[in-house]
Parts: C-alpha cells; structure tokens; sequence
C-alpha cells in the first residue's frame, strides 16, 4: 500500500513539474521572446533531459535522499524568477527556465531511484511514473499556447507537492538492494545488452518525430464544439499517458496469455521488439487510418518501460542514472529534426526502418540475455 501511495505522489509530481515547465515555455517564452524560443527550448532540452545522466548518478550516490525537496525548490525559485522578478526581460526569463529545467532534471532521477525495484512491481511502476509527465507536458502546452494566466494556482501547488513528497511513508525501498536477480554491469554480455537498449531508445525517439496523425481523426465528431481546440492538443499525450502506463503491465498479461514462463526480463525483450513490429505495420502501413494509427502510437510508447526496466536491471544499484541513460539518448535522438525535415513518403519509410532497428536490437537482446541463464521471475 504504501508503495501505491510513494507512486501516486511522485506520478503527480511528475505531472505537475512538466505542467509547470511546458506552461513557462509556452507563456512566457514563446509568446513574449519568440526571437529566442528555438534556441532557448534546445537549451532546455539539453538540461532537462541530457543532464539527468550526472544528476541521477549524484541521486544515487545520495539514495535520492533531499533530490524531490531540492528539485521543487529549484521550480518554485526559477518560477518566481521568470514570472515575478524578470516577467519582461528575456535573459531573466530564459534563467528562470533554466533554473526550472534542472529541477525537472533532479525529479526524474529522484522520481525513478523511489520508485524503481527489481521484478514486476518495478516494471509496472516505472512506466506508471514516467507516463504522468506526457499529460503534464500536454496540459502545459495549451494553456500556454491559450495565454491562460495560472500563475497563483501553480505557485501554491508547489509547496502541496513537497508536502506530499515529504509524507513519512516508512524506509524507502533503494534499488540498490543487494539480488541474485541483479546482473553486474561488468559482464560482457550485459554492457552488449545495455548498447542494444540505449540504441533502441535512440531510433526510437528520432522515430517518434515521425509519426503519423491518422489518430486525429478519431476527434472529427468533436469539430464544431467549444472543446475542440482542448481535446486536439491534449490528444496525443493521452496516447502517449496510455502507452508508458500500460508499457510493464502488457509484458506481465502477454507472459500470462501465451504462458511464458516466468522469465520476465526475456518476456520483456520479446513484448518490446514484438511492439515495434506491430507498431512499424499499423504506422507506417495503415497511418492515415484513425483506430490502426491511435493503437500503432500506444504500441510504440509502450516499449518505454521496457528498455527503462532492463536498463535498470544491468545496472541494479544506479536507478538514477539509468533513466539518465535514456533520457540523454532521447535528448540526442531529437537533434536531426533540427537540421532536417523529411518528407512524408520518406518520413513513412524512415519510421519503419528504425522501429525495425529498435525491434532487432531487442530481439538480439533477448537471445543474448536467454544465454546468460539468470533471470529476474515474476513476483
């Protein structure tokens, strides 16, 4: 129970630190600096997501102890700086995000070392955890975008989140803890399968420039109501919420439904290169249909707590820096769409051949992990 209650409320401040984040881009930054928002979202990106390799290994090193209270703290003095003391002045402005950025950076890597464990509780959760942001993200973007001021709710769902972060929910369980299930992170085959993960993560975040919009169909109905603009932007980071959270919870029901064993980490390659094919069919075969495009995208999100689980796993006593690992891959996956836009008959092709890459890479894993006869079982 107390577990649950640990996820629940780092989920939620998850949500809300991407909230915050995207709504200061977005309101602040794009619409009073627009001459300095490409490059100030770069400078973001590089800090909220490539810096989570340094800060998670220092979370770890610590045992995330202080990481979400100092991270919350970084939110709220960027926050202030941005919309308080330097509203009209962009290199006030662009500081402030910055500021915020390494907050967003340290809750990630405080967030996974608290809630990731070995087995299939640490499968599920990671996803659950990481799956909150996408809808954070979303609901930023629009009410920044609206120009919506939220500036005096925001401040005081701040302090409310440290509270909750700080509630006395007994030791924390540290993924550190000593396991027969561990692998170590000196072994020849795990360093293989940790490149094949962080390779999968690479062509996946380039891929995911690349998706289709068939799946806005689905909101045709919905055109002509006041709604409509809301539930457009909102859309796809509910298909992204859905994928990342029912990422560990598909491997655990297909181990079940085709009686796989008790091997999760194997079943765990095989779901994640299986998804990649299935999405690679339904994205780039059937893209411009609605329902085969909105699962093909769910598929493709769902592989996220797979390589955050086995990444983890290779290197049991850095959950932190395991995130790291795939944020930074993610970061620099993203860096192609800023010197080169392809067409869409190219973006088709291109999608599919690097969701095959991803499926291989996971599926050469699978067979170099069935070797290495260890096994990490469900629990």
């Amino acid at each position: 129970m107390r577990k649950n209650v640990k996820l629940l409320i780092y989920s939620f401040s998850h949500f809300l630190m991407d909230f915050i984040c995207h709504y200061y881009v977005f309101y602040l930054i794009r619409a009073h600096f627009p001459e300095f928002a490409a490059l100030t979202i770069l400078a973001y990106n590089f800090v909220a997501f490539a810096l989570q390799c340094p800060i998670g290994y220092l979370a770890d090193r610590f045992k995330g102890k202080y990481t979400a209270g100092v991270s919350f703290s970084l939110l709220l003095l960027g926050v202030v700086t941005g919309f308080m003391l330097f509203p009209d002045n962009a290199v006030g402005a662009v500081t402030g995000l910055m500021i915020c950025a390494f907050a967003n950076a340290g809750l990630h890597a405080g967030g996974c070392v608290a809630v990731m464990e070995p087995g299939e509780k640490g499968l599920k959760h990671g996803g659950v955890f990481i799956a909150a942001g996408a809808l954070g993200v979303g609901l930023g973007d629009w009410l920044g975008i609206q120009q919506i001021a939220i500036f005096p709710a925001v401040a005081f769902a701040i302090p409310v989140a440290v509270l909750l972060l700080n509630l006395p929910l007994g030791e924390d369980h540290r993924a550190g803890a000593e396991s027969e299930n561990a692998s170590d992170a000196e072994n020849k085959t795990d360093m293989i399968l940790l490149i094949l993960c962080l390779i999968a993560v690479f062509v996946r975040s380039y891929g995911g420039f690349l998706m289709p919009a068939g799946f806005m169909k689905l909101l045709a109905p919905l055109e002509e109501t006041e709604s409509y603009g809301f539930v457009k932007k909102m859309f796809p980071s509910v298909l992204g919420f859905a994928g990342k959270f029912l990422g560990g919870f598909l491997v655990v029901w297909s181990m079940r439904l085709f009686k796989a064993g008790q091997d999760l980490r194997r079943a765990n390659y095989i779901y994640g290169a299986a998804a990649l094919v299935l999405s690679t069919i339904l994205l780039s075969g059937f893209g411009e249909y609605a329902v085969p495009c909105a699962v093909g995208i769910i598929l493709f999100h769902s592989v996220m707590p797979v390589t955050l689980f086995e990444i983890y796993c290779i290197l049991p006593k850095n959950p932190g820096f395991s995130l790291g690992l795939t944020t930074l891959l993610l970061f620099l996956g993203c860096l192609p769409t800023y010197v080169w836009t392809p067409g869409d008959t190219a973006k088709r092709i291109m999608l599919a051949c690097l969701m095959l890459i991803g499926a291989l890479c996971l599926a050469i894993a699978a067979g170099a992990y069935k070797r290495k006869g260890k096994h990490v079982v469900l629990s």
